[in-house]
């Protein structure tokens, strides 16, 4: 988050972008990287940021797929149209198809934060087979569970 980021050498520390855009950095108080960004608010963008990261930077990428206009859609609707996948869910018949808890849905109807880490989630079980939900037809996501220990 400007003006501090990760550093991109592999190694782990970070590094300030001073400009003249950052009122922060003429300040004459000295901050640790920890203590600004819990001052800031940072860990939630963090947090998402990792998430998302998980996806673009998944193996199925670095190998140099790429997804058909279907699943380039359903990544975009669960990672930047948020109103669209929340539509989606609660509009069609997703929670009979997948077995989520009931106090997931609640909270994904009402905070965006989890309605965007859910999307996550979804992505990685459609685009990459992962183990991040469940299908409400056991013996199809018994079929699935199968399938991925190959």
């Amino acid at each position: 988050m400007y003006p501090v980021f990760p550093s991109s050498s592999g190694e782990e520390g970070f590094f300030i972008a001073e400009g003249n855009s950052c009122l922060g950095c003429k300040e004459e108080k000295w901050w640790t990287i920890e203590g600004w960004k819990k001052d800031q608010g940072i860990d939630i963008y963090d947090k998402m940021n990792e998430s998302y990261e998980e996806i673009t930077l998944h193996d199925y990428f670095l190998k140099g797929n790429k997804l058909d206009p279907g699943k380039s859609k359903m990544l975009y609707m669960a990672c930047y149209d948020l109103d669209e996948f929340k539509r989606f869910l609660f509009e069609t018949r997703f929670f009979d198809v997948y077995d989520v808890e009931r106090g997931i849905v609640e909270r994904v109807k009402e905070d965006e934060g989890e309605l965007l880490s859910f999307g996550y989630k979804w992505v990685r079980f459609n685009l990459f087979g992962e183990d991040t939900l469940r299908l409400k037809d056991k013996t199809f996501d018994k079929i699935l569970q199968a399938k991925r220990k190959e």
